[in-house]
């Protein structure tokens, strides 16, 4: 019963400045009208209240549970005070006051929100027009060659020459846009592109496949360096006749097909794509359809369209994020 009466008067006081407050707050429109210096002046008043209130709250009465997280401002390091018996210096005062690890948003992990962050853009087969290719190299050998002189695509670089080869197609020595002497190395590390089109392979049939493969990976790996924003299409080598294919050792459909097997391996769905041209001039038994090439291996100048045609017909387009 002490206890009670010796804190009736700090209970007291503390609902007076509540309800004064209150008052305050609730009328200080109207009282702004007749004493038009009250609006500065109450807020003044009411900051004092609020302050003994609270000071008196934490003095004298029960505590309050602390179930709550209280956000306090931080100053800036140059406003910092150390106390003058401190033997700590200002670095170890700012290593304490570094901000705790962000948590997730409520229904968000914090792997979906780390996975969002990483590059995951990726492409899908669409037809396109021929603008397209605006930002396109085709880089191979005499039948990419063939597609230089006879799709009429000007809006486009090729990077090719009869008898390149997936070892020496970088520094081998080509034309390019009647600049001779010049290589896929200078022109891929000094033009920007936005598509690379491979197909190489016809000529190295009768390499051993694994250091084929190694090769292209290599190639590949070299291009993405130099053009980091550019997608790259590697082509399956295209089929040759039945004739051919029968004759030949190594220039044939099988090692060809398996060949290309190992080829779609390479795409990764981010910045590497794989685009089997062969349906565009193969027959139902996987050989280049017969009539179309004069020496089973190359096509004819009117049958380039073909080939042209399926790339417009499958075009890689932006499709979004990958999560």
């Amino acid at each position: 019963m002490k206890n009670l009466l010796r804190k009736a008067p700090l209970y007291l006081f503390t609902y007076i400045s509540l309800v004064l407050m209150f008052l305050l707050t609730q009328f200080s429109p109207t009282l702004e009208v007749y004493f038009p210096y009250f609006g500065v002046e109450g807020e003044t008043i009411s900051a004092e209240i609020t302050s003994i209130a609270n000071t008196i709250e934490q003095m004298w009465l029960e505590p309050r549970a602390q179930d709550h997280t209280v956000i306090m401002e931080t100053p800036l390091p140059d406003e910092i005070e150390l106390p003058e018996s401190s033997d700590k210096s200002s670095n170890d005062v700012l290593a304490v006051m570094d901000e705790p690890t962000p948590t997730p948003i409520w229904g968000e992990p914090l792997e979906d929100i780390i996975a969002a962050t990483e590059p995951a853009s990726y492409y899908k087969e669409a037809p396109v027009a021929q603008s397209y290719f605006d930002d396109a190299v085709f880089l191979g050998d005499s039948r990419t060659e063939g597609l230089k002189l006879y799709s009429g695509w000007d809006n486009c670089d090729f990077l090719s020459d009869v008898g390149m080869t997936i070892y020496d197609c970088l520094d081998r020595d080509i034309e390019y846009r009647n600049i001779s002497h010049t290589t896929a190395r200078e022109i891929l590390t000094t033009n920007h592109y936005g598509k690379i089109y491979i197909m190489l392979g016809i000529n190295e049939c009768g390499s051993n496949i694994d250091t084929y493969i190694n090769k292209y990976t290599e190639v590949v790996d070299q291009i993405h360096k130099w053009q980091p924003d550019a997608i790259i299409i590697v082509q399956s080598i295209m089929c040759v006749g039945a004739q051919k294919s029968a004759s030949h050792a190594s220039i044939n459909n099988p090692n060809l097909a398996r060949r290309n097997e190992r080829l779609s391996e390479l795409a990764n769905d981010f910045y590497i794509y794989y685009l089997d041209i062969n349906p565009a001039v193969s027959d139902e038994n996987g050989n280049l359809r017969e009539g179309y090439s004069f020496d089973q291996v190359h096509l004819y100048a009117k049958y380039y369209s073909l080939w042209c045609d399926y790339l417009l017909e499958h075009g890689f387009v932006f499709s979004g994020l990958r999560r």
